[in-house]
């Protein structure tokens, strides 16, 4: 099978590549070929039929998914005409200026009319659900319609229930409202009626970049051929979708149902791994070697669920984690044994077979044992060798004062998950240690990088404000500090106004960044560890109470210690 796998994905789907990203497909004859594929994976001819139980849509999922990476040609040819729409809406070569002109009106919204070609048909489907997941990023001289276009996170005209008299007209751009010199220009009536969402408005950072489109199914904003299949499949978790008795009954194969191993009822999920006196011995086994009662009163997922909450060190977790799974593994394995080559299931040599899969875990992975004596006391019991921690290595951090005349701001962000609910700070100090101010805001949902960046890019904004032209930026993420000192524009798309606008401020301070670790920067660790639960944005002009602390021991020059 390992060769059919390899003609599906090289050489069967590889030739349908440079007609799906032009054409549109007729279903019927993309669901004949997905059929062929099947039955040529199956039995090696597209003719033969044979009966499995795995279904193909479980298959076609990616190898970290629990498939086997073979694509589903329907979704792939969606996935290809939805990359060359994005394409045909954000270039600007030839060919699809040609073909905007061809297929748009001169207001760039799709024209309703017949057009006479092979290639529309399969795009304009895809426009309407793309613009939907799409949003503007406003630029200088804007042209995005005011009322109409997603450049807010929906479009302004859902939000107003009386339509008869809209100000701004109706045909109004963005740029009507916005000026440079001035900046946003909001109707009066328009905050009276909306002052949440002219207070949204106000928000907006104008880019000195073009209007551009960005996509907000990926971070960096742009369709891919990946990430627009990735998109378009379904999402289906099957980790318990075994193929019991039970199960198979549900899907039309009629045959009696026993328990292979205690004969004593029917063979369904929850008995099978649960239920069954033979596989409870199993679970009280691997519960008492690692000192863990494990609760089987529930489902499956929940048992899982509670392993992966257990905590040990480093070494004990891993062994603890394939433990689990073995035990799963070796249920269903010995349950096909005894059904298909009238094997004997025995209770010592299932436990070997855990036993022999923990040990040879053990010696793929490089984790290391807490220094406690139960723990020695598990390894031995599993036959395994305890691997101390080594020796850490102390590093000294110190919080260094910037020069007379400068300020230096140190920033972190903080993420309660990845993504999660997160929040970044900053803290900005004179020369001799005295706080000059603080801020923490909130971020809503988004990742740990994004917060550290949202950090650096808040700070240099309150420079900028509060005439603070000479700044030292300091971030314990190298990320963070690779980018200021790279200028680069790779960053997700929501912040990319946000960021070239503070390029363009560093440019005209004297500015340096530098790294420490964390140890070093706890004052700011404290307050982006609060950002998250905080309701608005907020600044101190002294230092809040709960991290007083930490700034007594930068100001006494008292040193932090690094272990690793």
């Amino acid at each position: 099978m390992a060769g059919r796998l390899c003609l599906i994905n090289s050489v069967i789907t590889g030739s349908f590549l440079h007609s799906f990203q032009v054409y549109r497909w007729p279903s019927s004859l993309l669901k004949d070929l997905n059929a062929a594929i099947r039955n040529f994976f199956w039995t090696g001819s597209i003719d033969g039929r044979k009966s499995v139980q795995v279904a193909w849509s479980s298959c076609c999922k990616p190898k970290d998914g629990g498939g086997i990476g073979v694509k589903d040609l329907g979704i792939l040819n969606k996935a290809m005409l939805k990359k060359f729409t994005w394409r045909l809406l954000t270039e600007e070569s030839f060919v699809f200026t040609y073909l905007r002109a061809r297929f748009f009106t001169q207001d760039h919204r799709p024209r309703t009319w017949y057009v006479v070609s092979s290639v529309w048909p399969g795009l304009k489907l895809h426009y309407t659900p793309l613009m939907i997941e799409s949003r503007w990023l406003v630029g200088r001289h804007s042209k995005v319609r005011f009322w109409t276009d997603n450049w807010l996170g929906d479009p302004l005209i859902n939000l107003v229930e009386d339509r008869s008299s809209l100000q701004p007209p109706l045909d109004s751009v963005v740029g009507d409202i916005y000026s440079d010199a001035t900046g946003w220009d909001i109707p009066a009536s328009f905050k009276a009626s909306h002052p949440v969402v002219a207070s949204e408005i106000e928000k907006v950072v104008v880019s000195t970049d073009p209007d551009s489109l960005v996509w907000t199914c990926s971070l960096d904003g742009v369709v891919s051929c990946k990430s627009a299949y990735n998109s378009l499949s379904e999402v289906r978790s099957s980790v318990f979708g075994i193929p019991t008795d039970i199960a198979l009954r549900a899907r039309g194969f009629i045959s009696p149902s026993r328990c292979r191993f205690c004969c004593a009822a029917e063979e369904d999920l929850r008995h099978l791994f649960l239920d069954c006196l033979f596989v409870r011995g199993l679970w009280d086994a691997v519960s008492s070697t690692f000192g863990h009662k494990l609760k089987l009163d529930g489902t499956c997922l929940d048992l899982w669920q509670e392993a992966m909450r257990v905590v040990f060190s480093t070494q004990m977790q891993a062994l603890w984690r394939v433990s689990i799974i073995t035990v799963f593994w070796v249920v269903w394995f010995l349950r096909n044994q005894a059904t298909f080559e009238d094997g004997r299931p025995v209770f010592a040599d299932a436990l070997s077979m855990i036993w022999r899969s923990v040990r040879e875990a053990d010696s793929l992975q490089s984790g290391t044992m807490k220094n406690s004596v139960a723990e020695l006391q598990t390894l031995q019991r599993l036959h395994v060798s305890g691997r101390p921690p080594k020796a850490p290595r102390i590093l000294e951090v110190n919080w260094r004062p910037p020069p007379p005349g400068c300020l230096k701001v140190n920033t972190d962000g903080a993420a309660f998950g990845s993504p999660g609910l997160a929040g970044c700070a900053g803290v900005f100090r004179t020369c001799r240690g005295f706080v000059r101010g603080c801020f923490a805001i909130p971020l809503g949902v988004c990742f740990a990088f994004e917060a550290e960046l949202a950090a650096a890019i808040h700070a240099i904004d309150y420079a900028w404000t509060f005439g603070w032209h000479r700044l030292w930026l300091e971030s314990d993420s190298t990320f963070v500090v690779n980018i200021l000192r790279s200028r680069s524009r790779k960053v997700p798309w929501r912040w990319r106004p946000a960021w070239d606008r503070c390029l363009r401020l560093i440019s005209q301070m004297d500015f340096a960044v530098t790294h420490i670790y964390r140890e070093g920067n706890q004052v700011a660790d404290s307050l982006a560890s609060r950002s998250p639960s905080i309701v608005s944005p907020t600044w101190w002009w002294t230092a809040p109470s709960f991290c007083n602390s930490f700034i007594f021991n930068d100001f006494c020059c008292r040193p932090s210690f690094r272990f690793c």
